[in-house]
């Protein structure tokens, strides 16, 4: 079953926020799988200028802790930063990828954030009984969710979470871009404040010649990718240090 014609049609992100359907990728920008159901998943206004991916799981515990880092995150920055969470389970957790789909099918009844709040309150309880108790306690209609989490297209939804994932070269969880800049680990909340602070001081001088302030999170993405991807190959091609 295609999942996106179960949705309404709904704005795509690029590591960006815009109106519409997301314009096709440039040199060094990335963009999400093609499925709007990611859009769900993510808080904060479409107009803010510094947008956070993160890629995480429910049974890794620096995702735990992230977690509790990303809500005083997004809370000091209300208007300038979007967070979107995307689904990236490690092979080494036997329950990850149960949970991924069953927030999946929370995600696609909008109550993604309820259910994974109870998730994370909840660690050690993963098993196929109690995320049928979260899903009923986060208010999912019960028929929908059971058929969503034998249905297919679920799980491949997930999948394209964690591939895109792997194509931006994460490796482990938590994985953080700011506007495109990589922040690995369970970092605290100043490492991600001192990023964002740099972003909207980029961002602002962006406005200033006339950028919305949407326009400059596509922006600065396309551009720390390409420095980030520069710096790579320049590390790359050096000789070693004898």
């Amino acid at each position: 079953m295609d999942i996106t014609r179960r949705l309404p049609i709904l704005p795509l992100i690029a590591l960006t926020i815009g109106l519409g359907l997301a314009a096709p990728a440039r040199a060094g920008e990335v963009c999400l799988p093609d499925h709007g159901y990611n859009t769900l998943a993510q808080i904060g206004p479409g107009s803010a200028p510094v947008v956070i991916e993160a890629f995480q799981e429910f049974q890794c515990p620096f995702c735990l802790r992230a977690a509790s880092t990303m809500q005083e995150v997004v809370a000091a920055n209300p208007q300038n930063v979007r967070y979107i969470y995307h689904h990236f389970p490690l092979p080494m957790h036997n329950r990850a990828e149960a949970a991924a789909i069953a927030a999946m099918a929370a995600q696609l009844q909008g109550k993604f954030w309820a259910f994974h709040e109870l998730l994370v309150a909840n660690p050690r309880m993963l098993e196929d009984q109690d995320l049928a108790s979260f899903a009923e306690r986060a208010g999912l209609d019960m028929q929908r969710y059971r058929r969503d989490i034998a249905d297919p297209a679920v799980a491949q939804a997930v999948a394209a979470d964690h591939a895109l994932g792997e194509s931006l070269g994460v490796t482990g969880v938590p994985c953080f871009f700011i506007n495109g800049r990589r922040l690995s680990g369970a970092r605290a909340a100043a490492d991600f404040q001192a990023l964002i602070d740099e972003e909207l001081a980029k961002a602002q001088e962006l406005m200033r010649q006339g950028y919305a302030p949407q326009d400059c999170a596509r922006l600065l993405t396309r551009r720390n990718r390409e420095a980030e991807e520069a710096a790579a190959a320049a590390k790359a091609e050096s000789p070693p240090v004898r």
